[in-house]
C-alpha cells in the first residue's frame, strides 16, 4: 500500500516483504506483500527477508540473529569466533553428583552451566589453537567434579581422548 508520509509503498503488517519483481527479475505493474518466510525478518531493506547463515539460528525483534527456541548460543567467548547454536537438550545438565561422607548428593552449578556448553563445543569442534582454551575449561570442569567419570565435562573429555589420535613432535 502506498503511504504518503513514508514517499512509497510500505506492507501493513510486520514480517511482510515488499515485492516489486516477478521471478524473471521484470518490474511487475502492482507491489504487492508477502510474509517472509519462517526464522527470517524483514530488518532494514523492505524489499529483503534477512536470513541468518547459521543453523538453528532465526532473526530476533532487532534484526541480531539469535538461537531459535531450544537451542542455546556458544562460541565467541574468549576469542572472536562465530557463534552457533546447540541444542540446549544436550547441554542441559547443570548439576552433577558428588560424594560427602558416603552420601551421593546432586549438586548444581552456574559455573558449570556458565561455562560447560561452551568448553564443550570449542573443544569437540576445535578450529584453531585459540580453542585450546576451551579444551582447558573444559579439564578444570571437569575437576571441579572431581574427575568423575559419569560427570558431563569429564565424559566429553574421555570421549575426546579416545576419537583423537595423539601427536608426536
Amino acid at each position: 500500500f502506498y503511504s504518503s508520509s513514508a514517499g512509497e509503498c510500505v506492507c501493513n503488517n510486520d514480517g511482510e516483504v515488499l515485492i516489486d519483481k516477478d521471478a524473471a527479475g521484470n518490474m511487475r505493474q502492482n507491489v504487492t506483500c508477502l510474509p517472509c518466510p519462517a526464522g527470517t525478518a524483514v530488518v532494514n531493506d523492505p524489499y529483503v527477508c534477512k536470513t541468518c547463515t547459521g543453523a538453528n539460528m532465526v532473526v530476533a525483534a532487532n534484526g541480531d540473529c539469535v538461537c531459535g527456541s531450544g537451542y542455546i548460543e556458544t562460541g565467541g567467548s574468549f576469542i572472536e569466533s562465530e557463534i552457533f547454536c546447540v541444542s540446549s537438550a544436550l547441554y542441559s545438565s547443570a548439576s552433577y553428583d558428588l560424594l560427602l561422607n558416603d552420601v551421593d548428593v546432586e549438586v548444581s552449578s552456574a559455573v558449570q552451566a556458565h561455562y560447560y556448553p561452551w568448553a564443550s563445543v570449542n573443544c569437540k569442534y576445535f578450529r584453531s589453537v585459540e580453542d585450546t582454551k576451551a579444551c582447558q575449561v573444559l579439564t578444570n570442569l571437569c575437576v571441579m567434579q572431581h574427575f568423575h567419570s559419569d560427570s558431563d565435562a569429564c565424559a566429553d573429555l574421555e570421549s575426546l581422548q579416545s576419537s583423537r589420535s595423539p601427536s608426536v613432535n
